[in-house]
Order: C-alpha cells, then sequence, then structure tokens
C-alpha cells in the first residue's frame, strides 16, 4: 500500500522523497541563522545611530528573511515532508540576497556623488533607477517560481517550468550583479586616472580611514552575492532536488558561507561611520553640480569639481 507524500513521516518514507532531498543539519543552520541575527542587530544599531534608513530597510529584509529561511532550514531535520515549512525557506533563503544587493547599489550611487558624478559613465541615480528596478524583478522571478514549484499535485513539465522560472530570476541577478561590477570598475579607474578631478565637496568622507575599506567591503560582497547566485542556478540545472550525496555540504558551502561572509562584511562596511550627515545629502534626491561648475570662495562647500577642460587650461598657462 503506497503512501501520499502528504502522510509521509521519516518512519513510513524514505527522505529522498520530500522536496528538500535530506535531512538539513541542525547546527549548521542553527548557527547560521544566528549569524544573521547578529547581522541584523548590528545593522538595527548603526542604522538607527547614523540614521541611514534607506540602507537599513534592505539589510533588514535581506537578513530577517535569511534568518527565517535556516530556522524553517533547521525545523526541516524533524520532519523534512512538511512542505509548508519547505516554502518558506526556499522562499525567503532565494530572494534575501536581492535585498542584500540593493543596499550595495544604493550606496555606490552615494561613492559616485562623493567622488564626483561627472567621472561616472552613467548619471548616478541611474545606478539606483537600473539596478533597484532588475533587483525587483529578479524578486518576483525567484519568488514566484520558488512558490510555484511547491504548488499541489504538481506535474512534472509544470515543474520544470517553475524551476526554469526560478532559474530566470537568478540568472537575471547574475547578469546585473555582473554589468554592476563591469560598471564599477569602470568607474574606479576613471577616478584613479583623473585625480584632479575629484569632488573637493565630499573630500572629509574620502579622507576617513574607514572610506577605502568600505569600498573594498561592498565590492567584496557583491563578489560573494554573484558566486552564490551562480550556484545556484548550477545546481537548479540537475533539478530541483541536487542528487549529490554531499548537497548539504555544498549548498551551505555556497549559500550559506558566501552569503554568511557578505552579510558580516557589509556589518564592518556599513556607509554610517563614513559618511555621516554626508549620507542624506548624497540621497538620490540630492542635488548635485554640472560637470564644469566652480564654486570658489564658499567656506562651506569649497569647490564642487574642477572641469577637465580649466584643468588642462591652467596647466598650459602654469
Amino acid at each position: 500500500m503506497s503512501i501520499s507524500k502528504e502522510d509521509c513521516t521519516l518512519a513510513t518514507c524514505d527522505v529522498s522523497i520530500s522536496s528538500i532531498g535530506y535531512l538539513p543539519n541542525v547546527a549548521g543552520n542553527a548557527f547560521l541563522a544566528g549569524w544573521f541575527g547578529l547581522c541584523l542587530v548590528a545593522q538595527l544599531a548603526l542604522s538607527i545611530k547614523y540614521k541611514t534608513w534607506s540602507h537599513l530597510a534592505g539589510q533588514f529584509f535581506g537578513l530577517i528573511l535569511e534568518l527565517i529561511g535556516y530556522v524553517a532550514r533547521a525545523k526541516l531535520h524533524d520532519d523534512p515532508f512538511d512542505d509548508k515549512m519547505f516554502v518558506i525557506y526556499i522562499i525567503t533563503a532565494t530572494i534575501a540576497p536581492a535585498f542584500l544587493c540593493y543596499t550595495i547599489y544604493l550606496t555606490f550611487g552615494r561613492i559616485v556623488i562623493v567622488y564626483g558624478t561627472h567621472l561616472s559613465v552613467i548619471p548616478f541615480r541611474l545606478y539606483t533607477i537600473i539596478f533597484v528596478t532588475t533587483d525587483i524583478i529578479c524578486l518576483v522571478l525567484q519568488a514566484g517560481g520558488a512558490g510555484w514549484t511547491q504548488a499541489k499535485d504538481i506535474q512534472p513539465d509544470t515543474l520544470e517550468k517553475a524551476i526554469n522560472v526560478l532559474r530566470a530570476g537568478l540568472g537575471m541577478q547574475v547578469a546585473s550583479l555582473s554589468i554592476f561590477i563591469v560598471l564599477s570598475a569602470d568607474f574606479a579607474w576613471r577616478v584613479l586616472k583623473k585625480k584632479n578631478l575629484w569632488s573637493a565637496r565630499f573630500v572629509q568622507v574620502r579622507e576617513k580611514k574607514r572610506f577605502k575599506p568600505m569600498l573594498i567591503g561592498f565590492f567584496t560582497a557583491a563578489m560573494l552575492i554573484l558566486a552564490r547566485s551562480a550556484y545556484r542556478i548550477e545546481e537548479l540545472s540537475q533539478g530541483f532536488v541536487p542528487p549529490e550525496d554531499n548537497a548539504e555540504i555544498l549548498y551551505m558551502v555556497f549559500e550559506g558561507a558566501m552569503i554568511g561572509l557578505a552579510s558580516i562584511i557589509l556589518v564592518a562596511a556599513h556607509p554610517g561611520p563614513v559618511f555621516g550627515s554626508a549620507w542624506k545629502a548624497t540621497g538620490f534626491f540630492s542635488k548635485q553640480p554640472k560637470k564644469g561648475e566652480v564654486e570658489t570662495g564658499n567656506a562651506e562647500h569649497g569647490v564642487e569639481l574642477i572641469s577637465e577642460d580649466k584643468h588642462r587650461s591652467s596647466n598650459t598657462h602654469a
């Protein structure tokens, strides 16, 4: 007599037919849940202290979803056939990194302002518009695809379609992050090449000891999230439940460890201590000087930026 999956227990069915396919390690998943919980507390404390509310929004949702996801994974150890708990885990753990990406995109737009918007190949607001928009699309595709895979009585061909939607969301995240990293590298090259054109308005931000470590931290976090998303695409290419005996080890390394490291790095690289009051002045709706503007004799703002043409002219006369 066959038993329906809904009525399965560890005593009556093999764990391999469950949605997760194995018994998650309680200690490892509980550790990661606690890790993300501590990162969340740290982000709350820093963001409240420095009033970086927009940054907190992404970190809060990303970390709380990670925490929930790993608590759900730990609970699946006792009942791997609990599909409701599996849905909670798969959706939260899948979409959480997209919120962390949001904070990276948000902060990078401000970094562009700190050096000078004229040094960027695209307007600084477009970083937020383009990448946050793609982030939202990724969220919808990933959440929709993950949820669809757990539809009741789903057929194999429909399951494959649902997995393809999930893959599309992850693939878009990889593409978006890759383009962002390329644009970031291009901006870094322009900044290093044209030091004479750096904006003087936010020189106090750039001179802080934590500024360069913050830049390295955000870049490293982006690379870790990129590696994680690439792994998830590869994992899903083999089906929804990976057939490897070491499936959880791979998951904990390329999902848990990658995002865990990215999260603690984003705590250490929190922009609040670096930007201070300049966080608001470098926001999306802040007014920035146009290329070629010069403001001299202003004790409050100093020289906003020096145009390349004027710099060449001054060198010629010299």
